[in-house]
């Protein structure tokens, strides 16, 4: 489990930095819910993909 937990904080470092970057250089994101999948809620994961893009640096 220790490994999965690594592999977990290394994926979401990299969308992160992904993100970061793709800001930096201007590109346009689009927060969503990815409603449909069976993990997230509709609405409640919007709201943490928004916390998420602005841990990585972008504007609320």
């Amino acid at each position: 489990l220790a490994a999965d937990a690594g592999a977990a904080l290394e994926a979401d470092r990299f969308y992160r930095d992904v993100a970061g970057i793709f800001d930096a250089e201007g590109v346009i994101l689009v927060a969503g819910s990815d409603a449909g999948i069976f993990s997230n809620s509709p609405g409640i994961s919007l709201i943490d993909e928004i916390r998420l893009l602005v841990a990585a640096g972008l504007p609320p």
